[in-house]
């Protein structure tokens, strides 16, 4: 029995939720999370945010906060630049709740739980109207989410009340263009119209920003790729999660040795290599079996422990392989090649979270259903390498992106300063 866990859910949880009425709250004081899955991690669009107040010297007051003080030396973060605070601590929960505004990536209960030892957790239940709630959403979803899943889906991943109560009180939430907001006022139901912030996806930034611009730990992470690479092509084949916990049909594809060594020989013939990732959410043991083939010779393994943001990724690599994965949408910021390889389409619409929209208008590149297919489209695509991408890439770009610069979390702060 976890007492630690008992005690917090008796008296700490309640205590907050009780202060949060009385304690007043700082306009200048920004809470930042970590990774909700990866705590060791300050990536992506917060850190994007972060990144702008701190080159600007805004008059902003950026808080960081962790679940524990475990891997506080992973971050890539100058401790000296932002204030760290622990939500273990009671001095870490009442900084959190003096804070005016908050970024999730995903929601409170998510981003700012205590996580326990047997993978349990307890959510700090603020109260949302006493905040400036801004959802800076991990990425442009090419996949429904949420409101629009199937039931089984949506019961699993939406089964939190606390969740479903906090999205009517958000101040914002940001999104890339004028579909995509759309589509987001859709999954995150019931948020409101106006609470859409099209103002670009803050990430995007790190793929536009200048490299001598780029925070240290992207520099590195571009240069270990670099390292990798040297005069190489790089193909990087990111595929998305499965819903295996809460559909039966979900799967996994088994690549065959047989595969693997044609995949190889292509990839020897055009001085090519081939970079894995996978996605960070890994909550089962049957993933994609590629991974006991990286070599680091051929085939890399790009996983989160190594590189932790896509952008160093989508910048140096040349053909970007994936299925129902956004990451593809990120590459078309670049006008970058991609492949889907969707082997299960047709049961990913009909029992996991299914596609936002027709891939056959929104993905640019080929869609291939069968490994032999894969590799023709491999071999194609590395011979016309440098071709002019056609107009479906350009069609795609307009439909995901309002703004292709690296002004999008500047666009964020001036839009929440304003209110």
């Amino acid at each position: 029995m976890n007492y630690k866990k008992i005690l917090f859910k008796a008296f700490v949880i309640p205590l907050v939720a009780f202060l949060d009425n009385f304690i007043s709250k700082n306009d200048k004081y920004w809470a930042f999370p970590v990774h909700h899955i990866k705590g060791d991690q300050f990536i992506e669009n917060p850190r994007a945010i972060y990144e702008y107040i701190y080159k600007n010297k805004k008059e902003i007051h950026p808080i960081l906060f962790l679940r524990d003080n475990r891997n506080i030396n992973a971050l890539n973060i100058d401790p000296n630049c932002i204030d760290i605070e622990f939500l273990n601590s009671i001095r870490g929960l009442i900084k959190f709740i003096k804070c005016k505004v908050i970024f999730v990536t995903h929601s409170i209960s998510m981003d700012y739980s205590i996580r326990w030892d047997n993978k349990r957790f307890s959510i700090i239940k603020i109260r949302p109207s006493k905040h400036y709630i801004i959802n800076l959403w991990h990425a442009i979803s090419a996949k429904k989410l949420l409101a629009l899943t199937n039931e089984n889906v949506r019961n699993r991943t939406d089964r939190i009340r606390y969740h479903q109560k906090e999205r009517k009180y958000w101040k914002a939430i940001i999104s890339s263009s004028d579909i995509d907001s759309y589509a987001v006022q859709c999954m995150f139901y019931p948020i409101k119209r106006d609470n859409i912030w099209i103002t670009g996806i803050p990430r995007t930034d790190f793929l536009f920003m200048p490299y001598e611009e780029l925070p240290n730990y992207l520099k590195k992470e571009n240069n270990y790729i670099n390292q990798i690479k040297k005069k190489k092509k790089l193909i990087t084949y990111a595929p998305t999660y499965r819903q295996t916990k809460a559909t039966n049909t979900a799967k996994y594809y088994e690549f065959s040795d047989d595969e693997i060594y044609k995949l190889k020989e292509i990839l020897v013939k055009h001085d090519a290599i081939l970079g894995f990732r996978m996605h960070y959410f890994r909550n089962d043991n049957a993933l994609f079996n590629i991974e006991k083939y990286i070599d680091n010779n051929i085939i890399y393994d790009f996983g989160h422990n190594i590189i932790s943001d896509i952008s160093p990724i989508i910048r140096n690599s040349d053909i970007i392989i994936t299925d129902y994965s956004s990451v593809f949408i990120e590459a078309l910021a670049l006008k970058k090649t991609v492949i889907a390889f969707a082997y299960d389409e047709e049961e990913y619409n009909k029992f996991e979270d299914g596609l936002l929209y027709d891939y056959e208008i929104v993905f640019p590149g080929t869609v291939t259903n069968t490994f032999s297919k894969l590799l023709e489209t491999i071999e194609f695509e590395l011979d016309n390498i440098y071709k002019e991408k056609n107009m479906k890439y350009i069609i795609a770009q307009k439909i995901f992106y309002r703004y292709l610069d690296c002004e999008n979390s500047r666009r964020v702060v001036e839009k929440l300063k304003a209110i």
